[in-house]
């Protein structure tokens, strides 16, 4: 589950939720701002967080000093088992405008 969120008019908070049926020796999160543009999405940020030994995580992060436009959030999901298997997600938030 991802989500972003206007804090003022020139920043926003991003946040991915994980859950995973059993326990994790790591859970990456990647988390990408992107801007519309036309009718594209690009990719304007990036910012990368850890959990580890854990079956859940929450992780927010912040960007600021935007322009104004129409954003949303990429987050990339890897997790790896303790035996090295690795697993990958990507989930989408919805839109949100900056004036």
């Amino acid at each position: 589950i991802t989500s972003i969120t206007k804090l003022s008019s020139s920043k926003v908070g991003m946040r991915a939720e994980v859950s995973c049926t059993d326990v994790m020796s790591k859970i990456t999160i990647t988390f990408y701002l992107q801007k519309l543009s036309g009718t594209s999405w690009n990719n304007v940020g990036s910012t990368t967080v850890y959990a580890y030994n854990t079956s859940s995580t929450a992780k927010k992060v912040t960007a600021s000093n935007l322009s104004s436009g129409t954003y949303r959030t990429k987050a990339c999901v890897m997790v790896t088992t303790s035996n090295g298997y690795g697993e990958t997600l990507t989930g989408y938030s919805g839109s949100i405008n900056l004036p």
